[in-house]
């Protein structure tokens, strides 16, 4: 996964980085967790590793938006995941990820996705405009983020335990 993709370039040095020769250019080391310790012929595991590599753009600039043809037509790109709250920063607009602006270049990027044949994704932590985004063609749907969770748990314990304490306070 590769963030504030913007050009083919940008596209190709991730498939340099996380392909193995002859498609890319990264290191060779089968005994390693990333293997789950394989220790079989080498050549069968470059070719399932390359093979089986998920390669996800990040579109998180106005740029990427006016390229996205360009960019989602690179043969090879698996996903174009969108941070709508980078592109809302980069479009003028930060953190309003229901804009106009944003609500169009999203789809643009939907659009592009369906004619190169590439999973469109987005992440955010409201599941309202999640489902929604999911109803409009999004295929791989993140929610929230690790800090989120905790936050959110956090808060309902705590609220749990301010409404107890308030039933069994001593009166």
């Amino acid at each position: 996964m590769l963030p504030r993709v913007e050009t083919p370039h940008h596209v190709e040095a991730l498939f340099d980085c996380m392909k193995y020769p002859p498609v890319g250019h990264r290191g060779l080391s089968s005994d390693a967790p990333h293997s789950e310790y394989d220790f079989g012929p080498l050549d069968e595991f470059v070719k399932v590793n390359n093979q089986d590599t998920m390669a996800i753009v990040q579109i998180e600039r106005k740029a990427a938006i006016e390229r996205i043809d360009e960019l989602l037509s690179v043969p090879g790109v698996d996903v174009a995941l969108i941070g709508p709250e980078d592109l809302s920063l980069s479009l003028g607009v930060p953190g309003q990820v229901d804009h106009p602006m944003v609500v169009e270049a999203i789809e643009t990027v939907i659009a592009s996705a369906q004619r190169n044949g590439v999973v469109p994704g987005i992440h955010m932590g409201s599941i309202e405009l999640l489902l929604r985004w999911h109803q409009k063609g999004m295929r791989m749907i993140m929610y929230d983020s690790d800090l989120g969770f905790l936050m959110a748990a956090s808060a309902s314990g705590v609220s749990e335990l301010r409404t107890g304490f308030e039933r069994t306070a001593v009166r």
